[in-house]
């Protein structure tokens, strides 16, 4: 949990930092800005920023393959043996790593052996609405 904690406190620095140079650059080219320009500014980088964290980083944090790629970039000589990397990402790692993520985020809790959802919605069940959706209008059975 230590790592996530300087991540994002890495991730806010860097959005202050752009919103600050955003400003200045607006205040630059185009002399005193009005407020309309600043909050619409504003909230097209946080917007920006937000597809970012989702989209790319998000996506890199969580993503097998690109999480091995990284592992590999950082061994020695740029190389690993299969074995060692199978080590690292077998089935019980993986399973286990997620399922801590789901807890440390709030959507499972985990109580006497049990998993189960802490919320009675979720985003991530969202994809499970909609397929059963469709089944029931084309007359699908699950």
């Amino acid at each position: 949990m230590q790592g996530s904690l300087a991540v994002l406190l890495w991730l806010m620095r860097v959005y202050y930092l752009g919103g600050v140079f955003d400003l200045f650059l607006a205040w630059f080219l185009l002399g005193a800005p009005n407020i309309f320009f600043i909050i619409f500014s504003l909230i097209l980088y946080t917007m920006l920023v937000f597809c970012y964290v989702l989209g790319i980083f998000g996506l890199m944090e969580s993503s097998i393959r690109i999480g091995l790629l990284v592992q590999i970039a950082k061994s020695k000589n740029n190389r690993m043996k299969k074995n060692k990397i199978l080590k690292i990402y077998n089935s019980k790692v993986i399973i286990a790593k997620r399922l801590e993520r789901f807890v440390a985020s709030g959507e499972l809790k985990y109580e006497k052996g049990y998993y189960f959802l802490n919320k009675k919605f979720s985003y991530f069940i969202i994809n499970n609405f909609i397929n059963s959706f469709m089944r029931k209008i084309y007359g699908k059975k699950e």
